[in-house]
């Protein structure tokens, strides 16, 4: 998460360093398409945290995880 926005913050100084800013597109006239270098960047950083996120364990698991390590630091008697 940290790494991402570093990521963000050099990428938002680039967009709005250049000539058009955060306006600048790019037009495909065969395609009659229109892109946003801003919009495409941050569609791909929110696609890649949001896999980050549904990959972590349930709250049941880190429940039990908790407790497993709980478990090991108790001293047997």
């Amino acid at each position: 998460m940290a790494e991402a926005r570093a990521n963000l913050i050099a990428k938002w100084s680039e967009f709005t360093g250049s000539k058009a800013g955060l306006r600048q597109t790019e037009q495909f006239g065969d395609f009659d398409h229109l892109d946003s270098p801003v919009l495409t960047y941050l569609d791909r950083l929110v696609s890649a945290l949001r896999m980050t996120v549904s990959n972590q364990i349930t709250s049941e698991e880190a429940w039990t995880l908790t407790r497993l390590e709980k478990c090991s630091k108790t001293p047997v008697r």
